[in-house]
């Protein structure tokens, strides 16, 4: 009988997200946490870095569930964010210190979201973790997740639901 190996890494929130918006444009988002539900809209620059996190946490990196997946380094962060916001009206060219500074913000929202508790700074640390090298992820199930990335209005196809 094979010994199933427990994660290191595990989800540290039930909480769930469902975000939309456009690459470059910002969005919205709803973060749903035990009794609380809040809507807040993201600039551009965050809600770029919440829907590659959000779409990196989607993709299985191993059949293993013991292998830590969702990660993102920062410079892997950087180059998506480079990556699907340069042909948008708001093209980045973070830096690992921009990327550093979009994090920090991001949790400043998801904590002001959850109230302004004592422990809502902790939650939101806990929710976008960063873990010595493997990177940042969202510390939630990917089932949790919800992104919907709207096309320009201009495009024939339809919206990219993930």
């Amino acid at each position: 009988m094979q010994e199933k190996i427990p994660s290191e890494f595990p989800f540290r929130s039930q909480a769930q997200i469902w975000a939309f918006g456009r690459f470059g444009q910002g969005g919205w988002i709803t973060i749903s946490n035990a009794n609380s539900r809040t809507r807040v809209q993201l600039p551009p620059a965050l809600f770029d870095v919440l829907a590659i996190l959000m779409r990196a946490a989607k993709q299985v990196s191993s059949s293993e569930d013991w292998v830590p997946s969702g990660f993102l380094s920062a410079a892997n962060l950087c180059r998506e964010l480079k990556l699907h916001s340069r042909d948008t009206p708001n093209p980045l060219l973070p830096d690992l210190e921009h990327v550093t500074k979009y994090i920090y913000r991001l949790r400043k929202v998801f904590a002001k979201a959850m109230n302004p508790r004592v422990s809502a700074k902790n939650w939101a640390r806990s929710m976008l973790e960063w873990v010595p090298f493997l990177g940042y992820r969202l510390s939630t199930p990917p089932q949790n997740l919800h992104l919907a990335i709207l096309k320009d209005p201009k495009d024939k196809e339809g919206d990219a639901l993930l």
